[in-house]
């Protein structure tokens, strides 16, 4: 998870699209926080977050929310309803999947148990909620249960790919996710009687949003995409 990991000054460099040498200077003039291991320097993923965040805050006026940013305290998310009701399956969305457009996550992962073109899975698609979607699914399964959770992988990619749902998961920012419900459901979830549960779909959740923020980042940080590289090394002095 990020806030773990150490990168070697080349390292950084390649992210960068700078210099060794542009590193070294911003870690001797304190604008990078490292640490000697041996005798060389590594940074902690947590202190390239602070660089970046502090980019982001004085230039874009926003931020990019990572794991280990300083004075940040991750709460619980543990019901998906009111503000959080978008993180549910059965949450209006469009999902392109098996060649049609379904509602939902839902409607498109109970779909996926019936044969594809059938009248069933016709049925499911058409189907005015999710919770009934998942009632007109019940006599079916997944021709492979092991699919189970990659399936609901790559729709939650599927869904997250809308920008309004996307910065909404991203405003979740550190928080835990776990799904509780009155349903029984400790594999994708956790049950409110016993507080017992696997809670793939809260772990799934967790696992997009570190994805979307990653590729932002990846993305922010491209030398030829954006001016943030010229940006950096006029505040620090330019590059050598």
């Amino acid at each position: 998870m990020p806030g773990w990991r150490l990168y070697s000054i080349p390292e950084l460099a390649h992210e960068f699209g700078v210099s060794d040498m542009t590193v070294n200077r911003w870690i001797k003039r304190g604008i990078l926080d490292a640490a000697k291991v041996g005798h060389a320097w590594r940074i902690p993923e947590a202190a390239v977050v602070a660089f970046i965040h502090r980019y982001f805050q004085r230039h874009a006026g926003s931020s990019i929310p990572f794991m280990g940013m300083r004075g940040h305290h991750p709460g619980l998310i543990k019901r998906f309803t009111g503000k959080h009701a978008f993180l549910a399956t059965d949450y209006p969305c469009m999902i392109r999947f098996r060649g049609r457009v379904w509602a939902s996550v839902e409607h498109a992962y109970q779909g996926s148990k019936t044969e594809r073109g059938s009248k069933e899975e016709q049925a499911i698609a058409e189907a005015d909620t999710g919770l009934l979607a998942r009632s007109l699914a019940q006599r079916f399964h997944l021709e492979r249960p092991s699919y189970a959770r990659i399936l609901m992988y790559r729709l939650l990619q599927a869904k997250f790919r809308d920008k309004t749902l996307e910065e909404l998961l991203l405003g979740t920012g550190e928080d835990h996710i776990e799904y509780w419900n009155e349903d029984g459901d400790t594999h994708w979830g956790v049950d409110s009687a016993t507080g017992a549960g696997r809670n793939w779909l809260g772990k799934l959740l967790e696992v997009v949003r570190e994805e979307i923020r990653t590729k932002r980042y990846r993305r922010a940080f491209q030398p030829e995409s954006s001016g943030l590289r010229a940006d950096i090394e006029e505040e620090v002095g330019g590059s050598e």
